[in-house]
């Protein structure tokens, strides 16, 4: 029996709306394998700045212990001062009174935020972790088991996506109510699962795929495979928005698997 620690695989997609070049995408995402940690977010695009502020959010989560379920007060507010200070950063011109509008507004995306802790015990031939994940908006988490999906969280529906999901703001005090906001989950991990982050476009479809019992995450696993990944994954996305299949958004894929 091997007692070596096991490794973890990951592979990001990133993919802006069509139409839009690669400086607009607002979407996020960070790893930290060695840490067993990930992230996600969607930055608004009703509200300015926001690609920042994703981009901030993710990159606090990965490399900030404290950044654990319910407990956003001993994070987020050095995220928050982040922000604030980029985008008053004083550039020689007064901004216009739409800019500071838009700043006191704040900047808003959805979040998931995924941890791996440290195997507990031994399972069989293989060692298995305990995931942990929590969600404020339509960013989805999915587990994958020998060809069964498992877990979805935060929606499990293709209908339950709107127009309006909850989302964490940089102007928005962590108190009790963003807590409120927040979707958690657990579950163990064993050798060979996989776990898929995705920005609510593609989980939308990959929720409608299961519905209608087929496996998309085989489609997902093809892509990996491809002799280049990155160009699969960009014919993948066009030819379903091409069909309508998949609404025109900024796209993020992160797959993570032991």
């Amino acid at each position: 029996m091997s007692t070596g620690a096991p490794t973890i695989r990951c592979r990001q997609f990133k993919l802006p709306k069509r139409g839009n070049a690669t400086e607009e995408y607002e979407d996020a995402v960070a790893v930290d394998s060695r840490q067993g940690r990930f992230a996600i977010a969607d930055g608004a695009t009703e509200s300015s700045f926001s690609a920042l502020w994703a981009r901030l959010l993710v990159e606090e989560f990965v490399r900030t212990p404290a950044a654990e379920p319910g407990r956003w007060e001993a994070w987020l507010p050095a995220v928050q001062q982040r922000w604030a200070a980029a985008v008053n950063k004083p550039n020689g011109n007064a901004a216009s009174w739409y800019v500071e509008t838009k700043i006191q507004q704040g900047a808003f995306a959805a979040f998931l935020g995924l941890v791996l802790d440290e195997p507990r015990r031994w399972l069989g031939r293989g060692r298995y972790k305990r995931w942990r994940a929590f969600a404020i908006g339509d960013s989805c988490l999915f587990h994958v088991r020998e060809g069964r999906l498992l877990t979805a969280v935060p929606i499990t529906r293709s209908t339950d996506f709107d127009n309006t999901p909850c989302l964490v703001g940089s102007n928005i005090a962590p108190s009790k109510a963003l807590r409120k906001k927040e979707v958690r989950q657990e579950g163990e991990w064993l050798p060979h699962d996989r776990l898929y982050l995705m920005t609510d476009a593609l989980a939308q479809w990959f929720l409608k795929e299961c519905e209608t019992r087929k496996l998309p995450w085989h489609v997902l696993d093809a892509l990996l495979s491809a002799p280049a990944p990155d160009a699969a994954f960009a014919s993948f996305i066009e030819e379903r928005r091409s069909t309508h299949r998949l609404r025109n958004d900024d796209v993020t894929l992160l797959t993570v698997c032991l």
